[in-house]
């Protein structure tokens, strides 16, 4: 893990000042201008100490700018940060580096793993105490090197740190860090705060909640004109045609009404090959529903179809967009509620990973999980439709 990206976890944690520099030493706020990190009594140089990341070497300002912009919009951050000439960072990494930086994780890596690339020190800003740590170290070295000898008394100091040495090098070699595991984050002992949700949860659930008293009607979208509710036929979910998708025509019937994953070839044998699929769902705040389940826009006639898309299935096949209204994966997603489901364990698609997609993760062996993967899919599905302005009678 970098260094310097370890040390910004740490002041960001600590709530110690940050302090931008430009060329000639002068705090400023502009990140885009300035050249030099303060972080306590070291300093990084913004543009040459690199991070690698999907085997690309990214500036230390462009991770230090994701903290910065982190109640932005993925839109809004990405806009603005290619004005301002910094890198971006893809969103699910942009979402693993904040939960980094915040404490909710305690390491930040993508498949590749993180690695710094810089073989620039940290610079310390006073010297004088620089120096007397450098004596403190020699002095604990000597200490520990003389107990050593003491203990074996045959061996002499430095045939003991470089047996030390040597003993570290080969342990070194052969450590992996591994991520944790999704499911790992919620069974951990550490307490995680979670207060800066409820703002969120106020802007999002609660006002919508509270306003739909003011508002007669089906379920549906706002009506612009009139402020209240219209009718809206059954919304859409579009799945993915690829057959290297995990759910398919062939088992999201069973999957989503039933809680039970069935794999897309054994599924496919006691499918009926229908193109249409309805399925009913009975949800806490909008009440009973029914969805349409298509994986093809053939049936979309008219561009009103796509007003009731309220989800889309990807795999990251960009060739899934061919027939879309919007065919930019990156702006399609910023309009509908994506979702990538995969295997615990697996490899997410490189292109899905720069997407506005919600993963869903499915254990691949263990169906006793089945249930509670898909009611959290029917939950978070709900949340999207009441952000977007549907509510029940």
């Amino acid at each position: 893990m970098s260094t310097a990206l370890a040390d910004l976890r740490s002041s960001i944690i600590a709530k110690s000042p940050i302090t931008l520099l430009d060329a000639a030493g002068t705090a400023i706020d502009d990140i885009s201008l300035a050249t030099t990190i303060v972080l306590g009594e070291k300093q990084y140089n913004l543009h040459q100490e690199t991070i690698k990341i999907n085997n690309k070497d990214l500036p230390l300002q462009a991770f230090y700018n994701v903290w910065v912009m982190r109640d932005f919009s993925t839109a809004d951050y990405i806009s603005q940060s290619q004005s301002k000439n910094i890198p971006t960072i893809s969103f699910h990494n942009k979402s693993e580096l904040i939960k980094y930086f915040d404490g909710q994780s305690t390491t930040f890596l993508d498949s590749s793993s993180v690695v710094s690339s810089s073989t620039t020190a940290p610079v310390k800003i006073k010297t004088d105490e620089a120096e007397e740590d450098k004596k403190k170290q020699e002095n604990y070295v000597g200490s520990g090197a003389a107990a050593a000898t003491a203990a074996a008394g045959e061996v002499s100091n430095s045939n003991n740190n470089n047996k030390n040495n040597n003993n570290n090098n080969n342990i070194a070699s052969n450590e992996l860090e591994v991520p944790l595991l999704h499911d790992n984050l919620f069974q951990g002992v550490k307490s995680i705060n979670f207060e800066y949700l409820v703002k969120e949860a106020e802007l999002k659930i609660v006002k919508p909640l509270k306003s739909k008293s003011s508002h007669g009607g089906k379920i549906g979208k706002p009506d612009k004109a009139n402020g209240g509710g219209k009718k809206v036929d059954n919304p859409i979910i579009l799945l993915s045609p690829a057959t290297s998708a995990l759910i398919q025509m062939s088992n999201i019937k069973e999957f989503l009404e039933n809680g039970v994953f069935k794999e897309p070839n054994a599924a496919s044998s006691q499918s009926t090959g229908t193109n249409l699929i309805r399925i009913k769902k009975v949800f806490p705040n909008l009440g009973p529903q029914q969805f349409l389940i298509v994986n093809s826009t053939d049936f979309f006639t008219k561009m009103e179809y796509w007003d009731r898309v309220v989800a889309i299935f990807t795999t990251g096949q960009l060739w899934q967009f061919k027939n879309y209204s919007i065919k930019d994966p990156e702006k399609l997603f910023q309009k509908f509620k994506g979702y990538y489901f995969g295997y615990e364990g697996a490899l997410m698609n490189k292109n899905a990973q720069d997407w506005n997609v919600e993963v869903v993760k499915i254990d691949r062996n263990r169906r006793f999980n089945d249930k509670e993967i898909s009611e959290q899919f029917w939950r978070s599905l709900e949340r999207s439709m009441m952000i977007q302005g549907f509510r029940k009678n």
